[in-house]
């Protein structure tokens, strides 16, 4: 769930649980949680953490790296999490979030809200096409893609250069008969 954190802004939060409060105590006996006034009503125990926000980082513009706050040990088990109460009212929508399989295990994508993938995609196709760059993720994808290249020209004839070849190949498919 997106949720209004004030002058924090607008961050995921995993919901655990809801708690309906009444009954509290006002005026000076005020109960004072993490420097907010709880008053009667209805909150979340969420868990939340930071987007990060990396300008090097191009590869997916509907995909957000988020981190949650948690405590880590020496092996990168989640040993510690931080609970928050979230104000129901604050929650502004709902959000998708996938973990990062073979990362951090605090460390999630969350992805954009649909409403705003239409406008990304105008962006996408107003962009110059010499600013549409794919990168390899990594060394070894990119080997990947060009050894699966080679093989491909390899198998396919190059109808540029030697067009019959693909002429006596479609007849052999057939069985030779012609109309």
């Amino acid at each position: 769930m997106w949720v209004d954190w004030g002058q924090e802004g607008h961050l995921p939060c995993q919901i655990w649980c809801f708690l309906v409060l009444k009954g509290l105590p006002q005026g000076r006996n005020t109960i004072d949680y993490g420097g907010c006034k709880l008053t009667d009503g209805t909150y979340a125990v969420v868990e939340t953490g930071k987007l990060e926000r990396n300008e090097d980082d191009t590869r997916s513009e509907i995909l957000q790296a988020f981190v949650k706050e948690v405590g880590l040990d020496n092996d990168g088990r989640v040993t510690d999490r931080n609970f928050y109460l979230a104000e129901t009212d604050a929650f502004v929508g709902p959000c998708a979030v996938i973990p990062d399989l073979g990362g951090p295990p605090n460390r999630y994508f969350v992805v954009e809200p649909r409403g705003k993938w239409v406008d990304m995609f105008v962006s996408w196709l107003k962009m110059p096409p010499n600013q549409d760059v794919m990168e390899p993720l990594d060394e070894s994808s990119e080997e990947e893609e060009s050894s699966s290249s080679e093989e491909e020209d390899e198998g396919e004839p190059d109808l540029e250069e030697n067009p019959s070849d693909f002429e006596d190949s479609e007849e052999e498919s057939s069985g030779g008969d012609s109309e």
